[in-house]
C-alpha cells in the first residue's frame, strides 16, 4: 500500500544575504558606490559589512525594522545603524487588494 503524499509549497528565501553579501563586497571593491544601505537586520551580513568599511574604507549605513531587536552584531560593524519607524513601513505598504490584467488579487490574511 502506497503511503498518502501530499505536496508541500514553501515560499522561504534563500540564498539573500549571501547575495547581497557578495555584491556589496565586490561593488565596492570596484568602487561603484560611494556609501551603502542596507535594510535588514541579518548577523549574516556582517563579515560583508566589517569588509567594505574597515577594509575598504566605503561607509555601510544600516536600516533594521527590528527596533526591539536589532543586531548588536550588524550594529558594532556598521558606520551608521537606524531603526525604521513602524509608522513609515505601515505607510508604504501595498494595499490589501491589488488589480492587474489578470484580475484583483490579495495578500494573504497572515501577512
Amino acid at each position: 500500500m502506497r503511503p498518502n503524499m501530499v505536496k508541500v509549497y514553501r515560499s522561504e528565501e534563500k540564498g539573500t544575504d549571501v547575495n547581497l553579501a557578495v555584491h556589496m563586497v565586490h561593488d565596492a571593491h570596484l568602487a561603484k558606490f560611494d556609501a551603502a544601505l542596507v535594510l535588514s537586520n541579518d548577523s549574516d551580513l556582517v563579515e560583508a559589512v566589517r569588509i567594505v568599511v574597515k577594509e575598504i574604507g566605503k561607509p555601510v549605513f544600516i536600516y533594521t525594522p527590528h527596533a526591539k531587536f536589532p543586531s548588536s552584531q550588524l550594529k558594532s560593524v556598521a558606520s551608521s545603524f537606524f531603526d525604521i519607524r513602524t509608522i513609515h513601513l505601515s505607510s508604504s505598504l501595498f494595499p490589501n487588494t491589488l488589480t492587474d490584467h489578470r484580475g484583483s488579487f490579495s495578500k494573504p490574511s497572515t501577512w
